[in-house]
Protein backbone atom coordinates (compact mmCIF):
# COMPACT_ATOMS: atom_id res chain seq x y z
CA UNK A 1 0.00 0.00 0.00
CA UNK A 2 1.55 3.29 -0.81
CA UNK A 3 1.68 5.95 1.52
CA UNK A 4 -1.00 8.61 1.23
CA UNK A 5 -0.74 11.15 4.37
CA UNK A 6 2.70 12.97 5.61
CA UNK A 7 3.36 15.61 8.60
CA UNK A 8 6.85 17.44 8.83
CA UNK A 9 8.28 18.47 11.66
CA UNK A 10 10.69 21.18 11.07
CA UNK A 11 13.59 22.37 13.76
CA UNK A 12 15.97 25.13 13.20
CA UNK A 13 16.29 28.28 11.41
CA UNK A 14 14.17 29.54 8.30
CA UNK A 15 16.03 28.01 5.81
CA UNK A 16 14.55 24.26 7.27
CA UNK A 17 11.30 26.21 7.34
CA UNK A 18 11.32 27.04 3.65
CA UNK A 19 13.24 23.59 2.79
CA UNK A 20 10.23 21.99 4.12
CA UNK A 21 7.99 23.95 2.94
CA UNK A 22 9.02 23.22 -0.43
CA UNK A 23 8.89 19.44 0.39
CA UNK A 24 5.50 20.08 1.44
CA UNK A 25 4.79 21.18 -1.61
CA UNK A 26 6.70 18.14 -3.46
CA UNK A 27 4.51 15.71 -1.82
CA UNK A 28 1.18 17.06 -2.22
CA UNK A 29 2.20 17.14 -6.19
CA UNK A 30 2.52 13.49 -6.07
CA UNK A 31 -0.70 13.06 -4.56
CA UNK A 32 -0.21 12.78 -0.51
CA UNK A 33 -2.30 15.15 2.16
CA UNK A 34 -0.68 16.72 4.94
CA UNK A 35 -2.55 15.41 7.79
CA UNK A 36 -3.91 17.79 10.66
CA UNK A 37 -3.75 17.82 14.61
CA UNK A 38 -3.31 14.22 16.29
CA UNK A 39 -4.09 12.02 12.87
CA UNK A 40 -2.18 9.48 12.11
CA UNK A 41 0.35 10.11 8.95
CA UNK A 42 2.08 7.10 6.55
CA UNK A 43 4.50 9.19 6.92
CA UNK A 44 6.69 11.19 9.53
CA UNK A 45 9.49 13.61 8.04
CA UNK A 46 11.88 15.34 10.74
CA UNK A 47 13.43 18.08 8.93
CA UNK A 48 16.56 19.45 11.46
CA UNK A 49 19.90 21.02 11.71
CA UNK A 50 22.61 19.44 13.62
CA UNK A 51 24.59 22.22 14.46
CA UNK A 52 24.72 21.43 18.07
CA UNK A 53 24.65 18.50 20.58
CA UNK A 54 21.46 20.09 21.84
CA UNK A 55 19.88 19.63 18.05
CA UNK A 56 20.94 16.28 17.47
CA UNK A 57 19.43 15.41 20.73
CA UNK A 58 15.92 16.93 20.24
CA UNK A 59 15.77 15.54 16.46
CA UNK A 60 16.53 11.97 18.16
CA UNK A 61 13.72 12.73 20.82
CA UNK A 62 11.34 13.73 18.38
CA UNK A 63 11.88 10.83 16.01
CA UNK A 64 11.87 8.07 19.15
CA UNK A 65 8.55 9.67 19.83
CA UNK A 66 7.54 9.38 16.22
CA UNK A 67 8.44 5.86 16.04
CA UNK A 68 6.42 5.12 19.48
CA UNK A 69 3.49 7.06 18.72
CA UNK A 70 2.74 6.07 15.11
CA UNK A 71 4.65 1.97 14.54
CA UNK A 72 3.04 1.69 11.38
CA UNK A 73 4.42 5.22 9.98
CA UNK A 74 7.78 5.73 7.96
CA UNK A 75 9.68 7.96 9.62
CA UNK A 76 12.14 9.72 7.95
CA UNK A 77 15.05 12.43 9.31
CA UNK A 78 16.85 14.83 7.33
CA UNK A 79 18.61 18.45 7.74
Amino acid sequence: MSPTTFRIETLGCKANQYDSQRLAEALVALGLSEVAGDDAPDVIIINSCTVTHVADRKARQIANRAVREFPRARVFVTG
